[in-house]
């Protein structure tokens, strides 16, 4: 062996390659070699995976067509309610799998025209996923009761969601919260809940938005044109922020300011636009 050739074989030995052996293959055995890190993304477990697809099965069997007859409409949503009934049983150690069954399975009751049943499947919703889907079950639950003109308990559903911690479906519970006491004659307590939704800029804009359109109506269903017409400056005062610029989210503040109702209702009355300057 020449000398240039015994230093070549030296440095393979010395880099924990010997000949006839592929680096890859000495990276894979060598336990000081670095590895690469395992992806951080969340693997989603089979059983999960398999329950979201029963869950989606279940939904393609409640879609059944307008065109459907009766009987088959019966039977196809019976079928669904069954199917999410045991995916409950199934996936028992699945809290947030058995929370939306159930949520769905109010929802089909609430179409089924089966309010206290529609209800208590919501209430069981709560209880298995309180975190996940529990707002969201509330507010189904109270507006179930608000379509059957039971207020009282719809006033407490929606108070429920609202001191809960998912504000997304809380805030869209305290419009109807304050709907609801205007329906029951207690319009004070109406205006103070549109007003605390109003100007809480913690809030959505877009529920903001309807919240002083729901607080101008009221001055407006009463003629009160002054106090309606104050509502409207002060929305487009205190959204200015949001409704500035080009972004799309800006873009649809500002439309949905313009498209408000009880703008369109004074314009007329008062014989001219509120403009925002």
């Amino acid at each position: 062996m020449n000398l240039t050739a015994g230093m070549i074989l030296a440095g393979l030995v010395f880099s924990g390659v010997v000949p006839g052996q592929k680096k890859r293959d000495v990276e894979r055995v060598d336990p000081g070699t670095k590895q690469a890190e395992p992806s951080k993304r969340p693997v989603k477990k089979p059983v999960l995976i398999l329950a979201r697809r029963e869950l989606t099965k279940a939904g393609k069997i409640a879609r059944v067509p307008r065109a459907a007859k009766a009987d088959e409409r019966r039977r196809k949503w019976a079928e669904a309610l069954a199917a999410y009934e045991t995916i409950t049983k199934h996936y028992s150690e699945l809290p947030e799998i058995v929370g939306e069954a159930w949520f769905r399975h109010g929802q089909l009751l609430g179409r089924m025209g089966r309010g206290d049943d529609s209800v208590a499947s919501f209430r069981k919703a709560v209880a298995a996923s309180p975190t996940t889907i529990g707002g969201r079950a509330l507010y189904e639950a109270g507006n179930v009761e608000r379509r059957r003109k039971r207020y009282t308990a719809a006033l407490a559903l929606y108070r429920e969601c609202a001191g809960g911690k998912d504000k997304k479906y809380g805030n869209r519970a305290r419009l109807w919260l304050a709907s609801t006491l205007d329906k029951l004659g207690r319009l004070p307590d109406a205006r103070s809940e549109w007003k605390a939704i109003a100007y809480d800029e913690a809030v959505d804009v877009f529920v903001r938005i309807r919240s002083f359109d729901a607080l101008a109506a009221s001055y407006l269903n009463r003629s009160q044109l002054d106090e309606a017409r104050a509502v409207l400056v002060d929305a487009d005062d205190k959204l200015s922020a949001a409704a500035h610029g080009d972004s799309k989210r800006a873009q649809q503040v500002r439309r949905r300011l313009e498209r408000m109702r009880s703008r369109k209702r004074l314009a007329p009355k008062a014989g001219d636009k509120l403009r925002r300057n």
